[in-house]
């Protein structure tokens, strides 16, 4: 009879070095951007007015079997086990990712949340470190940050529900990230997560990400003492990692901000890190109205 072999990981704390949001008086003045594509007729031909400094040295706290004690609710992130259908050579497939992916996320946050009317995706990515191309944009983030603000998020509601969004936005409105592996273990570039409860709003500097097609924005991060940073090591593709980007209800975690980091195990030889990421409104309808 034929035996399964179960690897058990030994949980294993981190040191790491985050890229942080540096400080500016100017910030009180104007309003922080990034020019990622300058446009020929622009008038402000400047990149941006921001800047990031390295952090010095901090702990990120292994998660490996402690994962139940995190909760979207109060640390604003947690670790699932959550296996998919499709194989790693299935998420170079958009048709696959977009036939049968999407959906299982969809299931899956309908299940987790208590009152689900309503699951929106609206972005997904697939991340490959690559060591020819370390600032691709594909490959993963490097610098500490929320990826919405809230004013945006409305934004976005009007602009993909213009018929229904005060409606959408007088019930209870989440942002939430799904992260996974599709080569697991990882063993370079995990992706780290910042409790909420230890990060000020106020360290939270709403930015403009300014392209060609369209202006968006993202909330960088002024490091702060009290940030406790947890991942979870050699995480494998059953395994997800979900957290929020914003939060309409008070009394709870409201964001994750978030960030990868190399580990000093790697090599060389190390295999890159692939990851696919999405991004999904959950929607509750408010209970005193109907559509």
């Amino acid at each position: 009879m034929a035996t399964e072999t179960v690897t058990i990981h030994q949980p294993k704390d981190a040191l790491a070095k985050f890229t942080y949001l540096e400080w500016h008086d100017h910030y009180r003045t104007e309003r922080p951007f990034q020019a990622l594509d300058i446009l020929h007729n622009a008038v402000d031909k400047r990149e941006g007015n921001v800047s990031f400094k390295e952090g010095g040295k901090e702990v990120v706290h292994d998660v490996r079997g402690h994962e139940q004690d995190f909760t979207l609710d109060k640390h604003g992130f947690l670790f699932a086990n959550a296996p998919t259908s499709l194989s790693p050579s299935d998420f170079q497939d958009d048709e696959k990712i977009k036939e049968k992916y999407l959906p299982e996320c969809e299931t899956y946050l309908k299940q987790y949340f208590d009152n689900v009317d309503q699951v929106h995706i609206i972005h997904y990515r697939v991340r490959c470190t690559n060591s020819s191309d370390p600032n691709s944009p594909t490959g993963p983030a490097k610098v500490v940050h929320v990826d919405q603000s809230g004013p945006h998020v409305t934004e976005r509601i009007h602009k993909a529900f213009p018929d229904c969004a005060d409606f959408l936005l007088r019930g209870h409105v989440r942002l939430i990230n799904l992260w996974r592996p599709i080569n697991g273990p990882i063993q370079n570039w995990p992706l780290a997560v910042c409790d909420a409860n230890s990060l000020p709003e106020e360290n939270l500097i709403e930015t403009d990400r300014i392209r060609k097609a369209q202006k968006g924005n993202t909330r960088f991060v002024i490091q702060a003492p009290s940030m406790k940073w947890y991942y979870q090591s050699k995480m494998e593709d059953n395994t997800l990692l979900v957290f929020k980007s914003y939060e309409s209800q008070d009394g709870v975690a409201k964001y994750a901000s978030h960030c990868s980091f190399p580990l000093p195990t790697a090599g060389p030889m190390t295999p890159p890190r692939e990851s696919i990421e999405l991004r999904a409104f959950v929607f509750t309808y408010p209970r005193d109205e109907s559509t």
